[in-house]
C-alpha cells in the first residue's frame, strides 16, 4: 500500500487542531500523531478500515493524551483578552463560586478541588484518598449537584 504522507500529515493536522488550541501544542500533537503512525504502520490492517480513519483515530488519542498530561497550555495563543480585565469583571462571580466551595464538607470540597483544580483522575483520586472508584465518582457527582444549586439560588 503506498501512503500518501502529505495527505496524512493534513489529516493529523486536522484533527489536532479541532481538539486543541495552542499552536505549540497542535505542533506537538501532529508530531507524536506522525511517530506513532509510522510506529505501528505495519499493524495497519485495510480490511479492517480505511487509512484515513486509522490515522485519524490515533491523532485523536494522542489529542487526549497530551490534553490528559500536565504539559498542555490551557489558554490559547490566539485568544487576546486581557485576563487581568477578564479577572476583575468576573471578581464577584469568584467571590460567589468561592462562597459555594465553602459551603461544602471538607471531603466534598477536597475531591472537587484534586480533580478539577490539579487534574487528578477518578482512579488517581481514588487510589489517593483509599476510597472505592464509585465513591468518588458519587461524592463528586453529590458535590457538583449541592454547588449547582447554591449558585442557582445565589
Amino acid at each position: 500500500m503506498t501512503v500518501d504522507w502529505d495527505e496524512t500529515c493534513a489529516l493529523c493536522r486536522k484533527m489536532c487542531r479541532r481538539r486543541l488550541h495552542h499552536h505549540q501544542d497542535i505542533e506537538d500533537a501532529v508530531q507524536e500523531s506522525l511517530i506513532r503512525v509510522l510506529k505501528y504502520q505495519a499493524k495497519f490492517d485495510p480490511r479492517r478500515g480505511r487509512w484515513s480513519t486509522w490515522v485519524c483515530k490515533i491523532a485523536i488519542r494522542t489529542c487526549i493524551d497530551l490534553y490528559r498530561s500536565s504539559t498542555v497550555r490551557r489558554l490559547p495563543v490566539d485568544d487576546h483578552r486581557d485576563v487581568d480585565n477578564l479577572a476583575r469583571a468576573k471578581e464577584s462571580e469568584v467571590e460567589i463560586d468561592f462562597k459555594a466551595l465553602r459551603s461544602l464538607s471538607a471531603g466534598d470540597r477536597n475531591i472537587i478541588e484534586l480533580h478539577y483544580f490539579q487534574g487528578l483522575t477518578f482512579s488517581r483520586i481514588a487510589l489517593l484518598k483509599d476510597m472505592p472508584l464509585g465513591t468518588v465518582k458519587s461524592t463528586l457527582h453529590r458535590a457538583l449537584s449541592h454547588l449547582r444549586r447554591e449558585l442557582l439560588a445565589a
